[in-house]
């Protein structure tokens, strides 16, 4: 092969990989969305079961527990969450953005399209602001998620 012929290969492999590339990041964009469920149409004994799971995980991080859960999450969610190392680092962040967690109140549930679980928001109030207190549930009720993010009245 000669040094134009190499040259014109380097270039031909470096486009299809821009290509290919670029083909997966579309791909990529075929992400989940999500629409505000209107109040009556709720599940009110998830939503129960999320803000009092999502007050319980938070306020005994503020005491120095950091609790494991059982079948009341999936099993994927316990693999993570079960880490109390994991959980110390989460709250210790948390806690150097926010301070200390003092309660939360609901504010909209949200379900995934293409169907997968429902988000539940907190507002939460903490020491130093107020921050997003967010408990995720499968469509059976179990937990597949649970986030601390700065406030914002629409989710992002």
């Amino acid at each position: 092969m000669t040094g134009t012929s190499r040259s014109t290969a380097r270039r031909l492999a470096t486009r299809l990989t821009v290509i290919i590339a670029a083909a997966l990041a579309l791909g990529a964009c075929d992400r989940t969305t999500f629409e505000k469920i209107p109040a009556g149409e709720i599940n009110q004994a998830h939503k129960a079961f999320a803000e009092q799971w999502g007050n319980k995980i938070m306020t005994a991080w503020e005491k120095g527990e950091y609790p494991q859960v059982g079948v009341e999450a999936t099993k994927e969610f316990r693999a993570a969450h079960n880490q109390e190392e994991r959980q110390k680092a989460a709250h210790k962040f948390v806690k150097g953005k926010v301070g200390a967690f003092k309660s939360m109140t609901f504010h909209a549930a949200l379900r995934s399209k293409p169907p997968k679980g429902v988000v539940y928001r907190f507002k939460g109030e903490f020491e130093k602001g107020e921050a997003e207190v967010r408990v995720v549930l499968d469509l059976e009720g179990k937990i597949i998620g649970h986030f601390i993010k700065p406030w914002r009245d629409e989710m992002n």
